[in-house]
């Protein structure tokens, strides 16, 4: 069961009376809406935007497989651009971390060797 009430549709021979009342000058056309049991607020949306027939929704869509500069690249090389990208990014941070951790352990390594305790591996 539905969390909501499903909403009526209104059909485009239906909506098309109320647009076609409204553009013919008639004074009642919110009479023509609710005798086709359609309501106020969507009898002014439908004056409003002057459509009879509902938007398509969802479907499928297209991605961008485009370059910075406009030239289509395949999925392939998209993929390949990506990694090329993240692998540059992530060196930029990894490096000091790494010359870091490598100054840690040689310290403690050295540090270890002068007080000759058993070498830690591992860590």
């Amino acid at each position: 069961m539905p969390s909501q009430p499903l909403l009526r549709k209104h059909s485009p021979a239906e909506k098309l009376r109320v647009l076609s009342a409204h553009r013919a000058g008639r004074a009642d056309w919110l009479q023509v809406a609710e005798n086709n049991g359609i309501s106020r607020a969507v009898a002014y949306r439908i004056v409003a935007s002057g459509r009879v027939e509902d938007l398509p929704r969802g479907g499928a869509r297209v991605a961008n497989m485009a370059d910075d500069d406009g030239t289509p690249l395949t999925i392939k090389e998209r993929t390949m651009r990506f990694l090329e990208k993240a692998a540059e990014a992530s060196i930029k941070c990894i490096t000091p971390t790494l010359v870091t951790n490598m100054e840690l352990h040689c310290r403690d390594a050295v540090n270890a060797a002068e007080k000759m305790n058993d070498m830690v591996y591992g860590i």
